[in-house]
């Protein structure tokens, strides 16, 4: 009976293997702690891509508790659009962790609890606890970095396209005083400055009319890109029809 009782109380119960180690157990909830006082989102997950903890940084960012989070795959964070991808870039990382920093030139995109998609930077890293690998991905929302790089991005373009534009006033005045001062008829030079005010002011047509102090008539020199069409939708009573050039056109008061 005392032998038998002996070997009854050296008898242990077999550790559940679905529970960590107590050590592996207890540098997790260390993991936990330091995670929760990042400043920034985090969430931890397995080589399974199952989500192991998520921080209350990640719960603000995303608006999921870490209740809905936890168990389920990291591919509920990211639009639906990307998450085959994902499960590839995942499992090729899973046979080479590495750390990754943040910025590293990826456009990445989040998902929201409620559907909204904002753009997103992700760091990586992993921490081996026995036989498990952590994945541990730190995430921040850089929507308002996006705004400022496109404010920036459009400011530079409309200054190229200022700079363009004065070049091109500069050249097309350049050209224009050059026939001034050239040996052209007084017609040849009336109808470049016309072409030219088209171009330079970005009009469909333009004009030249001198004023006769007789009579007040306008008598038209030249015109570029003109038409009967264009006279006719004008809606000054004075420009009704569109006299031939070098013939008088009567403009009346009122």
């Amino acid at each position: 009976m005392t032998e038998q009782r002996t070997v009854a109380e050296n008898r242990t119960e077999p550790a559940d293997p679905a529970l960590p180690a107590p050590e592996t157990a207890t540098a997790l909830a260390h993991l936990h702690q330091l995670l929760e006082s990042m400043p920034v989102a985090v969430v931890a997950t397995g080589q399974d891509g199952l989500i192991r903890y998520a921080n209350h940084r990640l719960e603000e960012l995303f608006g999921y508790s870490r209740t809905e989070l936890t168990g389920s795959p990291i591919e509920r964070l990211i639009p639906e659009r990307y998450r085959k991808l994902h499960v590839e870039h995942r499992a090729r990382y899973g046979e080479n962790p590495h750390v990754r920093a943040m910025g590293s030139g990826m456009d990445l995109a989040g998902r929201r609890r409620d559907g909204s998609e904002f753009p997103i930077e992700a760091g990586l890293s992993f921490a081996r606890y026995g036989d498990e690998t952590i994945i541990i991905s730190s995430i921040n929302d850089i929507s308002r970095r996006k705004q400022t790089e496109e404010m920036l991005e459009l400011r530079v373009r409309e200054r190229t396209r200022e700079l363009a534009r004065r070049r091109e006033v500069s050249d097309g005045l350049r050209d224009t005083l050059t026939v001034l001062n050239s040996n052209r008829t007084q017609d040849e030079i009336l109808d470049h400055i016309a072409e030219q005010a088209c171009r330079l002011l970005f009009a469909d047509a333009s004009a030249i009319y001198s004023v006769q102090e007789e009579g007040h008539a306008f008598v038209l020199e030249t015109g570029f890109g003109l038409s009967t069409e264009a006279f006719e939708k004008t809606t000054s009573p004075s420009f009704a029809t569109m006299p031939p050039k070098g013939k008088r056109l009567t403009v009346t008061n009122g």
